[in-house]
């Protein structure tokens, strides 16, 4: 008896897990996408992307002005304008970003989610 309930136990979960994990065709899926949709998922994008100070970057990395004007060929006192600076050049975004061990990446967004990387 136990093993009959067990059975059927078994059989349902199958049947469940077969309907949760079934796929779909691109051409079926894609009519799905609405204009709502699509702005829905623009803005989550968005909202993913972290902003940060130049500051609070140099503070992720755990590096002080100090060892990052080392880096920068610079003086602390350098680096601590660039960080207060609010109108910097892209030049220096480069330096101070590469310095970090990072790489910058320049981009242009416009309506409708269409972005351009900017090349050097």
């Amino acid at each position: 008896m136990v093993e009959v309930v067990a059975e059927r136990i078994w059989e349902q979960y199958k049947r469940e897990k077969r309907r949760q994990m079934k796929t779909h065709r691109w051409e079926d899926v894609r009519h799905k996408r609405t204009p709502e949709r699509e702005a829905a998922v623009e803005r989550l994008r968005d909202e993913m992307v972290e902003q940060v100070t130049l500051r609070q970057l140099r503070d992720l990395l755990g590096l002080t002005q100090v060892e990052l004007a080392v880096r920068m060929k610079a003086s602390q006192a350098q680096l601590s304008a660039i960080e207060k600076r609010d109108d910097r050049l892209v030049s220096t975004m480069r330096k101070y970003v590469e310095a970090l061990g990072g790489k910058l990446r320049l981009q242009a967004v416009f309506e409708g989610g269409k972005v351009l990387e900017i090349s050097e």
